[in-house]
């Protein structure tokens, strides 16, 4: 659930800061109040495209912050998981993206800086934009589980999350199995490759000096070359 929304230097927006409640939030206005631009706004928040068009004239850089509220949400805390990124407390995320001037973007997760790619595949998860001319997750076959999930409330939520949490843990499992049996073949395999060696050497059966002995006999051979070639 998005908790705050925070706008700086964005289209027309100076700073507006918008706390949002649990439930039906509805945003009204007159034509032109900036309803749209708000939309916008978190269109930009959750992974959409940038562009230096979107920078309040006179301005460097344009900013949109959104904090969430994820203790609902397990499908989010699965995928923070898979990419590595940790939760804050109590659930929390914190999703900030900035655009300069030039059109460069910033995507960061809880203050680190990631990927677009990252950080949209999270931003998927937390806003749906309905709109007739936008992508709408009803027809996403993807999503038509998480949106069962969550009819089904925060009991099935939670099994999910364990049931997931288990399956990353047999995986992780599974694959330090694999590494073990790796690492047991190339042990079978050095050690054939060390008999070989040991074999090989007991076939010469070396003396010891044996070694300094054919090096003086090679060394006279070479001698012997040079001095016939001379005569």
């Amino acid at each position: 659930m998005l908790v705050q929304l925070v706008i700086q230097d964005f289209a027309l927006i100076e700073n507006v800061e918008l706390m949002f409640g649990h439930g039906l939030n509805v945003l009204t206005g007159e034509t032109g109040a900036g309803k749209s631009i708000i939309v916008d706004a978190m269109n930009l928040l959750v992974g959409g495209r940038a562009s230096s068009n979107l920078v309040r004239t006179g301005t460097e850089k344009a900013l949109v912050q959104g904090y969430f509220d994820c203790s609902s949400c397990g499908q989010v805390a699965d995928k923070m998981a898979e990419l590595g990124l940790p939760l804050g407390e109590d659930n929390t995320l914190l999703l900030g993206r900035e655009v300069s001037s030039k059109g460069r973007s910033v995507c960061r997760v809880n203050g680190r800086v990631v990927p677009l790619a990252m950080y949209r595949s999270l931003g998927e998860l937390l806003v749906d934009i309905h709109g007739q001319h936008e992508h709408q997750s009803l027809l996403r076959v993807s999503q038509h589980r998480d949106l069962l999930d969550r009819f089904c409330g925060q009991v099935v939520l939670e099994q999910r999350s364990l049931v997931s949490k288990t399956y990353h843990e047999m995986v992780h499992l599974q694959d330090e199995c694999k590494q073990k049996q790796l690492s047991e073949s190339e042990a079978y395999r050095r050690l054939d490759y060390l008999q070989y060696v040991v074999a090989e050497i007991d076939d010469l059966q070396p003396v010891p000096g044996e070694e300094e002995e054919l090096q003086k006999k090679r060394d006279r051979l070479r001698h012997g070359e040079k001095l016939t070639t001379l005569a």
